[in-house]
């Protein structure tokens, strides 16, 4: 469900001067400094003062960029285009409309995405949710996409964008999106979730397991609060692969997990959990943290597909330490495997909205 954008491009646009300043954009950073390419290619981009080339070759050589033809050097170019760009290279590829600024720092690239708006729901729902899905899971999505979208303005801003492109953020599609996302998001255009007037920076799940998790204790918005998904053996979520789950922890992997020297071993104690049932407090040997912090160091030091998420009870079996869980991610907010089911049961996406997020008013700007 996550995936890096590519560390070369190749980009292939027209150029139609002036869309910026009539379409709502949101701002993209393509690369973390460690993925960061040290050149691009750019074919059928227009760049203010230059004009248009058949293809653009952008080069980083420590703050500076090498830009040819033309053998300039400057410190940022601006690349413009519509209706898409083709960004490709090393088998990958990303399509999208919109404008490239490129930078260069320590001779690697900085770029820069500006998507129009509902481009970006799109291409956000056609990531986060198969298309095949239905129509009301899907439009539910692109709300809560573009809410999170435009409450995390400035987010990265020390950086100079709104979002990155890593799980930090929301993640996008760097292919076109489908009919379908499209659709989504054009149904629901203009759509946003807010909380005492402001729009919500709203979380997603992929599966809560039975019942959302408070998101005050897991770090996340507190006007997201513990909701049960369906009556027990009913629940919205149950036709998830990963509604039920089990992990088998040695006292090493515990150890591992707590960062205590190879070979050394922990145990765990469950200290509180939220009304849901979700670990709100834990202590892993010497340390005491919240269920989010737990669960992201089981997956950083276990690899992420151990402990799918903090709804979990612990049982001894000999030595090894059983996680008997349910769902998948931190559970709070929207739950997707959820707003499936949901949506197979006839609920229109205005209905799963409000029913994940019944604190949150549903406005149209």
């Amino acid at each position: 469900m996550r995936r890096f954008v590519p560390f070369s491009l190749l980009l292939a646009v027209a150029a139609r001067p002036g869309w910026a300043s009539t379409v709502e954009t949101i701002s993209i950073g393509l690369w973390d400094v460690a993925r960061a390419p040290a050149r691009v290619r750019v074919s059928g981009a227009s760049t203010p003062g230059a004009g248009t080339a058949r293809v653009w070759t952008v080069t980083a050589s420590g703050g500076r960029l090498h830009v040819e033809p033309g053998g300039r050097a400057v410190s940022r170019v601006t690349l413009r285009g519509s209706p898409q760009m083709i960004i490709a290279g090393n088998g990958s590829h990303v399509a999208a409309p919109g404008e490239l600024v490129l930078s260069a720092r320590d001779g690697r690239l900085k770029g820069i995405l500006k998507l129009p708006l509902e481009e970006y729901v799109a291409r956000v729902v056609a990531r986060e949710m198969p298309s095949d899905w239905p129509a009301d899971a899907l439009a539910a999505q692109a709300v809560v996409a573009r809410s999170f979208a435009l409450a995390s303005r400035g987010r990265h801003a020390r950086d100079g964008f709104d979002v990155c492109s890593l799980t930090h953020c929301q993640l996008w599609s760097p292919s076109p999106p489908t009919t379908r996302a499209r659709q989504a998001a054009r149904r629901t255009e203009g759509w946003i979730l807010t909380s005492g007037g402001q729009t919500l920076r709203a979380p997603f799940c992929s599966t809560c397991g039975g019942y959302t998790a408070d998101g005050a204790s897991s770090g996340l918005p507190a006007t997201c609060v513990p909701v049960r998904d369906g009556p027990p053996g009913r629940e919205f979520c149950r036709a998830s692969p990963h509604f039920r789950w089990q992990a088998r922890l040695s006292p090493q992997e515990l150890g591992r997990t707590a960062g205590l020297a190879e070979g050394q071993t922990a145990e765990i104690k469950i200290l509180s959990r939220d009304s849901g049932g979700r670990v709100a407090r834990a202590r892993l040997a010497a340390t005491e943290e919240d269920g989010g912090a737990l669960l992201m160091r089981f997956g950083r030091a276990l690899g992420w597909a151990r402990v799918k998420s903090c709804l979990f009870t612990l049982r001894k079996d000999g030595p090894v330490t059983v996680l008997d869980g349910r769902g998948l991610g931190h559970g709070a907010g929207l739950c997707q495997w959820g707003a499936r089911g949901r949506a197979l049961q006839a609920q229109d996406w205005k209905g799963i909205l409000r029913a994940y997020f019944p604190k949150a008013e549903l406005v149209r700007r």
